[in-house]
């Protein structure tokens, strides 16, 4: 309706001003800087520097030893950590109680693990005569709220301050939820986004107990008004932490790491001045303070009751004085009478608010329908150039209202229609002392929280250490989560314990070119200050106007970008919600050999199974084979595979780890087996703008009749060198996209505002452009089949067989003819000769490979156990004198093992 009716909008919780100038100028610096790594994959749970200056923060905000590598994980905002807390801790059946009112993604993500929820509201202790005038005023019921624990009880769900209500949990109440959370053996997710938001004298000492219990929830988006930035955390003990780690793995996989890199900065200023007044944190609520001052006494003037929060984004005013006549519901006769008012008020006042019974179960939402919520985190005056674009509404045109900000305008039009005040008559000061807070405090706070140390506490019985955990019906599904060990890994932490030369890592170690690297930059240091905050949750509108653009000409296809396109954290979250949506329990799914890892982890936590299927070499002893376009499926052996159990099949071109560029006739024979049985084909193109030589990327969607039943998933990581950035899309119809949509918005809600404008800036670009030698897309292939070239050379040179890829980002050697006597395994008998090579190739020659059989199911490894892969997206100092010499590195070692063999 905000769309649709251009209202002020007080609905939407998000500042509209910009982050303080010293984290803005981090986000540019790291952006502009020298560091080529900012804009490429980080350590996945977290990166380094931030991970340790919130292991620091924290430590002394707990008084509790915090491992950063271990008992903290960095998500995609706090939406996502909330995700990953319920899919890791909540099993089949589990019982979470949610305090209401809730922020209202919590009931669905509890629902999605195959919880379900129980309910325990928080209650106005004022009377008629004397109401409740405070968010303090509001409490749980200690008996009620006991009563809801049982023996199925997994965990409570603690948000302070609290949105909608902006109420801050005192000592006492605390007390209460940690004695309970012990006896029963609950974990307490404690949502804390707004802890450094807290008015009055609210401040708290942290509670002592429950570190053992807890998983504590933040948020660099409320902590630095920058909520477009999506970093998150979860801070928590290792045996609870390293659940929601492999939840995080599966799902997103990191976060982006030029964000993380500022927001870690910012952490570092603030530690250095906290409690000081040139702290943020001490000036952030302090000017919230006087926007909600403000804005309750404009609402207390045209007859409204507001009850003045704690802390926090928001204010909830009591509209049942107003007693506004509201035309019957035409759709729902149960709607309740916020839903009606806040949809009259949009429509008749250009004013756009929440509803507060949303934030309620069904069974309490009728006793909580008097309240709208309104954000008062927005600037206080707002130029009236805006105002016709924010409601149609003329500065002058009510009374009162010159030099008012535009809020106050479309409140002060509620006088038409409830001109009295509230029953006493009188008008109420915040500084009364009825309000019953002190407006002066002397330190910056920080809130009561439930996470401090209790020795010996333990949740024994709570984590099952199984593998599989949960799974629920409908849409979209649940996750159902394995603690997969990938290989890659394994093969990466060996990369940090030795420091080899890495070819091992599938990433750049070069920069983004400049024209999108700037083009980050503006974005950042510019004076949108919309570019840092929250945009919209399927797809920034300027990237999914220019990938419909772009695709619509690649497919021959109207694409509808608001419909047909989903913009995601990456392409591991865009395969993350295709799988999710469209697996359901004891689904099949066909997964073309060798396979880029994350897919079989991904289709069992959807429920359904994988069917494999190998692409085989076509060579000979005689003649073997030397090119990815060498290695092949059997038609017969894949129609064998299409059962009634079908429901999709994963295909990757250019492949990873192979490098198989897919020809329209091998394309061709999928199509027509997907539109023979209904399958749907989800098409991982994220190599599709790295092709060589006189191979071309044939999209299977542009296939008569594949359109309808093809996700394609793609990567500006790829197509711009740029993998820390974490932007990704799925595109295909709206029929199958919109339940991608739903898991989507279930999980990470939307991707980082500033990157996805970045990358439509760089589309744009290229779109204009495409095709000639100017273009990125026309110079990175050439660049990186130079790269190939020479690593194949020298592989050759030394005694292995390169499989010369037809694309993307990889080179599989075959190894065999090196005949390496190796070490008999230690641990595994089954490990296979590549594994046990890569590991000798580490430790005695200090480079790292990953083994090629890492990417086969285990009924055909063994069969493809003599190749490791190799990166060449690397430096060569001598064909760049900007770059560093990663790969004349390799060649040094290779050289020198071969000369001593």
């Amino acid at each position: 309706m905000a769309a649709d009716y251009k209202p002020v909008n007080l609905g939407q919780g998000f500042p509209n001003f910009s982050p303080p100038d010293f984290v803005r100028q981090a986000f540019s610096d790291v952006v502009s800087g020298e560091d080529c790594l900012m804009h490429q994959y980080t350590r996945a749970f977290g990166h380094p520097n931030l991970v340790k200056i919130l292991a620091k923060l924290y430590g002394q905000l707990l008084g509790q030893s915090i491992d950063p590598f271990g008992d903290i994980l960095v998500t995609v905002g706090a939406y996502q950590a909330l995700f990953t807390a319920f899919q890791a801790l909540v099993d089949e059946g589990d019982e979470v109680i949610i305090i209401e009112p809730f922020f209202d993604c919590y009931e669905p993500m509890v629902k999605m693990a195959g919880g379900r929820c129980v309910f325990v509201p928080l209650r106005p202790k004022g009377t008629p005569d004397k109401p409740a005038l405070s968010s303090g005023d509001w409490a749980l019921d200690p008996d009620e709220l006991a009563s809801k624990f049982t023996e199925r009880t997994k965990a409570i769900v603690l948000n302070t301050p609290n949105n909608p209500l902006g109420k801050v949990f005192k000592r006492e109440e605390l007390q209460v939820i940690a004695e309970l959370c012990l006896k029963h053996d609950v974990v307490c997710i404690s949502d804390e986004v707004y802890e450094w938001i807290v008015f009055d004298d609210n401040a708290q000492p942290s509670f002592p107990g429950m570190w053992a219990q807890t998983v504590t929830i933040g948020s660099a988006g409320k902590t630095f008004s920058a909520t477009g930035w999506k970093v998150g955390w979860a801070i928590g003990p290792h045996h609870i932490l390293k659940h929601l780690q492999t939840v995080h793995q599966n799902s997103v996989y990191h976060t982006a790491t030029a964000a993380q890199e500022a927001v870690a900065r910012g952490f570092q200023r603030e530690l250095d001045v906290l409690g000081r007044p040139e702290s943020y944190f001490f000036q952030l609520p302090r000017q919230l303070q006087e926007k909600r001052n403000r804005l309750a006494e404009c609402l207390l003037s045209v007859g409204m009751r507001p009850i003045i929060p704690e802390g926090g984004y928001f204010l909830n005013a009591d509209i049942s004085a107003l007693n506004v006549e509201l035309p019957d519901p035409a759709d729902d006769e149960e709607e309740p009478y916020d839903y009606r008012f806040a949809k009259w008020l949009i429509k008749t006042k250009g004013l756009a608010t929440i509803p507060v019974s949303a934030f309620y179960s069904p069974g309490h939402r009728k006793d909580f329908a008097s309240y709208v919520r309104l954000c008062y985190v927005k600037v206080r005056r707002m130029n009236t150039s805006t105002l016709p674009e924010a409601g149609g509404l003329d500065s002058n045109s009510l009374p009162g209202a010159s030099g008012r900000s535009a809020h106050e305008v479309s409140l002060l039009g509620l006088a038409d229609v409830s001109p009295e005040r509230l029953a006493s008559g009188s008008h109420r000061h915040l500084n009364d002392a009825s309000w019953g807070h002190s407006t002066s405090f002397t330190s910056a706070t920080h809130h009561g929280s439930l996470c401090h140390l209790k020795p010996g506490c333990h949740t024994s019985g709570l984590l099952a250490e199984s593998k599989e955990w949960k799974r629920t019906s409908g849409k979209p599904p649940s996750c159902r989560v394995f603690a997969v060990k990938g290989p890659p890994l394994e093969f990466t932490k060996m990369a940090a314990d030795y420091k080899p030369v890495n070819l091992g890592q599938g990433f750049p170690n070069f920069s983004p070119p400049d024209f999108v690297r700037q083009a980050f930059s503006d974005v950042v240091s510019g004076e949108d200050c919309l570019m840092h905050q929250y945009t919209r949750a399927f797809g920034h509108p300027n990237l999914v106007k220019i990938l419909a653009k772009l695709y619509g000409q690649l497919l021959g296809q109207s694409i509808d970008p608001f419909g047909d396109i989903l913009v995601t954290v990456g392409a591991t979250q865009a395969l993350f919600t295709a799988f999710q949506a469209l697996v359901d329990e004891g689904d099949e799914v066909i997964i073309i050999e060798p396979f880029f890892d994350c897919y079989e982890p991904m289709v069992k936590m959807a429920g359904g199974s994988c069917v494999f299927v190998p692409l085989r070499p076509k060579g000979t002893p005689d003649k073997p084979a030397l090119s990815s376009g060498d290695w092949a499926l059997d038609p017969d052996e894949l129609a064998s595979k299409f059962t009634e159990r079908t429901k999709a099949i994963v295909l990757n071109t250019p492949n990873n780890p192979l490098g198989k560029v897919f020809k329209r006739e091998e394309l061709q024979v999928i199509a027509e087996l997907c539109l023979k049985h209904d399958v749907v084909c989800i098409s991982d193109e994220v190599y599709e703008w790295i092709v060589f030589d006189d191979n071309a990327h044939v999209k299977i969607a542009s296939f008569p009749g594949m359109w309808a039943q093809t996700v394609t998933i793609g990567s500006a990581g790829k197509t711009f060198s740029a993998t820390g950035w974490k932007v990704g899309w799925a595109i295909g119809p709206h029929h199958i996209l919109k339940h991608l949509q739903t898991v989507h918005q279930n999980s990470v809600y939307h991707t980082a505002t500033a990157a996805q404008e970045a990358v439509a800036r760089g589309f744009q670009r290229e779109l204009d452009v495409l095709g000639r030698p100017e273009s990125y897309f026309f110079q990175l292939p050439r660049q990186l089949q130079e790269k190939r070239n020479r690593l194949a050379e020298c592989l050759l040179s030394v005694g292995m067989r390169p499989i010369i890829p037809e694309g993307g980002y990889f080179l599989n050697a075959d190894i065999s003819a090196l005949n390496v006597e190796l070490p008999d395994p230690a641990d595994d008998e089954e490990e296979p000769y590549d594994y046990r090579f890569a590991k000798w190739l580490i430790k005695t020659k200090g480079l790292a490979t990953i083994p090629v059989s890492a990417f086969y199911s285990p009924g055909h490894r063994k069969d493809f156990a003599s190749y490791v892969r190799l990166c060449y997206v690397k430096a060569f100092s001598d064909l760049n004198p900007q770059e560093d010499s990663t790969l004349e590195a390799a060649e040094k070692i290779l050289k020198e093992w071969h000369l001593t063999k």
